[in-house]
Order: structure tokens, then C-alpha cells, then sequence
């Protein structure tokens, strides 16, 4: 509520002030700014850890339903220190330092940096200049170094201090009765304490890359930052090299390389098709995890273990991956060595996997598996736009020239030819106002207190101002000091963005509009989003040990996975099998069935509106 007021002073005060002449932006980047965390504070109860130079994010739970759920919705929330959150923060205030609408700030990003750096994934060899990351910064455990989440480790793992804490958290907003109704939900949250064991991932280290891109184009006014920045991510080689090593490669004979989680292979198989009835028949593609089973079983004992004990795919990390890398070879100074055979054919079947998903509406079939971390479809979009941006704005790179130019014509092709249609059938307009905006899942479900529908889209504004960004950069090129729309661009982009922008300006003025994102979230949202009722060929213990598919040998010590590459005729059999007890669930029905866990940050809401709000200013100063 604080908060909301302080959106309304500020408008109404210092409606003039500033470098981009818009009060929206300045009134946002202050939040920003000011919402940095500015020193080390250690766990006590009911105080959390916070890190210094970090941003702040939550791990909040999906309750839906009747108003006392909203309320705890609202309520209940876990303050998380993960580095990912503040990569994505750090890299928007460069964007739009990059397009003049916030002035640079060199000491705010070098704040961030000095904390970041201690995330380094510590279980790589050279990570002191790799830019291989983790999610948590890691406590060295029994010779591995296991990445740390203290104040989830508190809640979660301690299920005593969890149930304290949650029980206390009812009694507080006064709806202690409801413990006996949710007790089996935060049991099950419990139960997800083996999955915060994870290792470095791909998608850190990505974020990281483009972070390190944004600041390597602006060194100049980032002086502090660029250098530590190119101290600590200076071998990318290291990267690239663990990236190959992990990659998924379904047409190998090497059961460590071709097994994947199932809900992966369910969503890539009519993919994995395709690429089968080529000759000579190959595919590589970046996964989540840098781990593969191997050293999974190695590390399981010591507290590092990819969550259910298997790599997976998912789009949004790709789309990372491929704005990292593309950046990567485009400032590149000399013909990287790192980009090797093994690696460009990851970089560019990633290409074509996300350009497959999109065309043949894969992505819009099954989101729950193709983004098992990112719930909301348009960050997607929005990453995969991303780079085509790039890549038709003034940019000439000097190396792989012919690689770059096919990446941005076939990225440049489907989301202008195919995502665009997608991302504006999913947009709704308010007769009354006139403006333009997209939903998804946060509150769609409430209902009031006789039962009836009442739903309040708590994602509203951050959904909507993901769906412009991913608009502007399919549509528009920079030119000189501002952003031009491309002759092409329909007439309902146009008009589409102008109404986006002007419900975004309206709800940061209002008291109304709530900042709650989905931004991520574990793979499982419902029973029938787990690994185990998918088609499966690989069932084993850690120790290696076969396992039938029966329920009773389920736990955290198997790994359930597709090996290999089925026919069309073999897995259709499978498909119509039960798994582990379970028919297999062909069609995704929502995410609001059961309540799960999410990640969510009002500063990052802040910063992707700010960012879309930048962009119409600059396409409106030309």
C-alpha cells in the first residue's frame, strides 16, 4: 500500500523532472534505484537474509480460489537471494541507459557485480573466469559445493521452522482456520526441498552473458563494472566447452548424452522426427542443467542433483542462450575459438527448435512442457525478440557474418510472420478506455466468497508490458539515438503498442494495479506436470539398479528419462500406455489446478514496464 501511494506523490510532484522528460520512467527508475538492497543482513525468525547490491524477489505460492486464498496469496512469500532476478534488473537499466531514456550509473551496477560474482559455479574447473553461474551461491559440502538458498533452506528444509512460520503467517491475517485446508499443500512444498540442491545452469550463465554484452557496448560510462565484469566472464571458452559437453544429443549411442527428461521428449518428439528422417541424422541442444547423469550420480551424496535427476529442454533457456551467444560472436574482436563445430551446431538447432515450436504452435500446445521454468509464454516471445532486435539494428560483426545473417532472417521470419499473430491474439481491450492489454494465470481462478468467478489478473501489467517489449523488438531497429518501426510493421502493432503503452501509464498511476510476476518457477505446477506419466524407456536408481514402472519405487534417488529416439509408430504405443500409474497427460489444462510455487519481483515489473515505456519514447521522438 506504501508503495502504491508513493507511485501517486510522485506523479503528481515531479511530473517534469528529468532526462527522458517522462515522469513514468523517472518516478520508476527512482523505485529501482532505491530498491537495492544496501547491505548484508543475516537470517534471524521472521527476518530474512538479504545480500547487498542485490534486488529483491520472493518465491510466492499459486493459492487461487476463494477470497481467503487471495489473501494468503498475497500474503505469504519468501524472500529469496538468487542472482538471476538481479542479472535480468541489471540488464534493463542498461537497455535503457542504452537508449538515453535513464542516465548511467556506474556505482548502482557494480554494487550488483561485487555480490554476482560469489555465484559462480564452483563444481566447474576455471570458474573464477568462466561465466558459468548458479541460481544460489554455493557452501562447499563434503568436497562439492552445493548451492545455498538460506532463507528457502529455513522454511523449507527445516519442515518444523516451516510450519511455524506458515502457521504463524495465518494467524496473523487472521485465518488460522485454514491450516487443516492447506496443510497437504505445504507438506508437498516441503517435499520440493531435494529439488534446491541444483547445479550451474545454462540459463544464469546466459543472463550473464547479456548482461556482460549490454555493458561491454557502454564501457565507457560503466567503467567499474566493465572491468570486473570482463575480469570474472573473460573464458568463455570454459562455457562453451561445458555447454557441448552436457548437450543433449538424442541420435548418440552414449546413454549419458541421449536421455532426457520425458516431458522434454514429449514436447520435441514431432521435432526429433524431423530431424530423424534426414540422412545421417544429428541433433544437439542446449539443456537446462550443466550436469549430465554421471556426474549427477557422483554428486546426488553431496547435495548436488539436477531436479529429479535429469536434464531437461526448455525453449525460454535456449532463447537465452541464443541472445547470450549471438552477442557473444557479434562483439567478438577476433574469430572465437570457442565456437566450435559441436557448439554452432547447438547454437544454431537451438534456432531451429524455437523456430519449429513457433511455426508449428508447439509452444502454444504445450507451454507446460517446452517452458517448464517459465510459466508466462510471453518472456519467450519477448527473449526470442530479443535478439532479432539486435541483429537488424546497427549492428555489423566481424566474424561468422553469414551464421549471424541466417539467425536473424529465420528468428526475423517467424516472429514477424507467426509469434506476432500469437502474441496479439492473446491481447484484450477495455471498450471504455480503449486500452490494450494480456493476461495469464496469477488470480485468473479466484472466486468469491458464494463461489462464483472473480478474477483479478495480478499479472496484468507485467504480462502486458513483456508482450509490448517483445512487440517492439520484432518490429522496430535502432537509428542513431532512437527506434524506427520498419516499414512493414501492420497497422495493429502500431496501434497496438500506442494502447499497451498508454494502459501501462495508467496503471503505474493508480493504486489499482497490483506488480506481481510468475517471471519463473520450479518444472512441476500439478501432478500431471511430473516426469514420471510421460513415456519413458529409462528407469534406474542412482546406483543403476532397473527399476519396473510401479509407483512404490518412486523417490528422489530414480531417474525416469527417455533414451534414444522412438518411431512415430512406437512412442504413439507408448502414449496410450499408463506410466508409473498414470494415463499420460496429452492435453495442458492451465496452471491453476493445484498450488505450486513461484517466483515474483515488484522490481522487476518495474523494470520491464520502464524499459517498454523507453521504447515508445524513443519511437516517438523520431
Amino acid at each position: 500500500a506504501q508503495r502504491r501511494l508513493e507511485r501517486l506523490l510522485y506523479l503528481f510532484l515531479f511530473f517534469d523532472v528529468a532526462l527522458s522528460q517522462s515522469p513514468t520512467i523517472n518516478y520508476l527508475h527512482q523505485q529501482i534505484l532505491s530498491s537495492q538492497i544496501q547491505q548484508d543482513e543475516p537470517y534471524s525468525w521472521l527476518h530474512w537474509e538479504k545480500k547487498a547490491g542485490l534486488w529483491p524477489s520472493e518465491v510466492r505460492m499459486n493459492f487461487f480460489g476463494k477470497p481467503e486464498m487471495r489473501l494468503l496469496r498475497d500474503e505469504f512469500s519468501i524472500f529469496d537471494d538468487n542472482m538471476f532476478i538481479s542479472g535480468w534488473i541489471s540488464q534493463i537499466l542498461l537497455e535503457c541507459t542504452e537508449l538515453g531514456t535513464i542516465p548511467a550509473n556506474d556505482d548502482v551496477l557494480f554494487a550488483a557485480l561485487q555480490t554476482i560474482q560469489r555465484f559462480k559455479d564452483q563444481n566447474q574447473i576455471n570458474f573464477e573466469t568462466s561465466p558459468s553461474f548458479v541460481f544460489w551461491e554455493q557452501k562447499n559440502h563434503d568436497g562439492a559445493f552445493v548451492a545455498t538458498p538460506t532463507n528457502l533452506n529455513h522454511v523449507i528444509s527445516d519442515e518444523e521452522a516451516g510450519v511455524t512460520y506458515i502457521q504463524w503467517l495465518l494467524n496473523e491475517i487472521g485465518l488460522s482456520w485454514l491450516w487443516k485446508d492447506i496443510a497437504t499443500q505445504v507438506q508437498e512444498m516441503m517435499n520440493m526441498a531435494a529439488s534446491f540442491h541444483i547445479p550451474g545452469d545454462i540459463d544464469d550463465s546466459s543472463c550473464m552473458l547479456g548482461f556482460r554484452s549490454l555493458l561491454t557496448s557502454q564501457k565507457d560510462a560503466f567503467p567499474k563494472s566493465y572491468k570486473m565484469m570482463a575480469s570474472m566472464t573473460s573464458n568463455m571458452s570454459q562455457l562453451a566447452s561445458e555447454m557441448v559437453t552436457y548437450a543433449y544429443r538424442p541420435f548418440s549411442n552414449d546413454v549419458s548424452q541421449n536421455t532426457i527428461d520425458p516431458r522434454s521428449y514429449y514436447f520435441l518428439h514431432p521435432f526429433i522426427q524431423q530431424r530423424a528422417s534426414q540422412p545421417n541424422p544429428s541433433l544437439i541442444l542446449f539443456p537446462t542443467w550443466l550436469m549430465d547423469l554421471d556426474i549427477n550420480r557422483k554428486l546426488f551424496e553431496k547435495g548436488v542433483a539436477m531436479p529429479f535427476n535429469i536434464n531437461n529442454i526448455d525453449a525460454s533457456v535456449n532463447a537465452n542462450a541464443i541472445y547470450g551467444i549471438t552477442m557473444s560472436l557479434v562483439q567478438s574482436e577476433t574469430d572465437p575459438d570457442w565456437f566450435t563445430g559441436d557448439f554452432q551446431q547447438g547454437y544454431l538447432d537451438g534456432i531451429s527448435m524455437i523456430v519449429w515450436s513457433i511455426e508449428s504452435k508447439r509452444i502454444l500446445e504445450r507451454p507446460d512442457l517446452a517452458l517448464l521454468y517459465y510459466p508466462p509464454l510471453f518472456d519467450f516471445f519477448w527473449f526470442t525478440a530479443r535478439t532479432v532486435h539486435k541483429l537488424n539494428s546497427e549492428i555489423s560483426p566481424k566474424f561468422q557474418v553469414e551464421i549471424l545473417n541466417r539467425v536473424k532472417n529465420d528468428l526475423t521470419r517467424v516472429m514477424r510472420d507467426f509469434a506476432t499473430d500469437q502474441i496479439l491474439n492473446f491481447a484484450k481491450t477495455d471498450p471504455n478506455s480503449g486500452f490494450v492489454f494480456w493476461d495469464d494465470f496469477l488470480g485468473e481462478a479466484d472466486l468469491t466468497f458464494f463461489g462464483n468467478p472473480d478474477p483479478h489478473y495480478d499479472d496484468r501489467v507485467f504480462t502486458t508490458a513483456v508482450a509490448l517489449n517483445a512487440l517492439y523488438d520484432t518490429w522496430t531497429i535502432r537509428s542513431g539515438g532512437s527506434l524506427v518501426l520498419v516499414p512493414e510493421t501492420p497497422a495493429l502493432v502500431a496501434s497496438t503498442l500506442q494502447s499497451g503503452v498508454a494502459y501501462l501509464n495508467w496503471a503505474i498511476s493508480t493504486s489499482e494495479a497490483r506488480l506481481y510476476n510468475t517471471f519463473f518457477s520450479g518444472s512441476v505446477k500439478s501432478i500431471d506436470q511430473m516426469p514420471f506419466f510421460f513415456p519413458a524407456n529409462f528407469m534406474q536408481m542412482l546406483n543403476g539398479t532397473d527399476i519396473p514402472p510401479d509407483p512404490s519405487y518412486l523417490s528422489d534417488k530414480v531417474i525416469i528419462g527417455m533414451s534414444g529416439v522412438v518411431s512415430e509408430e512406437s512412442y504413439q504405443k507408448m502414449i496410450q500406455e499408463d506410466h508409473f500409474g498414470l494415463a499420460t497427460p496429452v492435453n495442458f489444462t492451465g496452471y491453476n489446478k493445484s498450488s505450486f510455487p513461484f517466483w515474483s519481483s515488484q522490481t522487476l515489473t518495474e523494470s520491464v514496464v520502464m524499459l517498454a515505456l523507453s521504447k515508445n519514447l524513443k519511437l516517438n521522438s523520431t
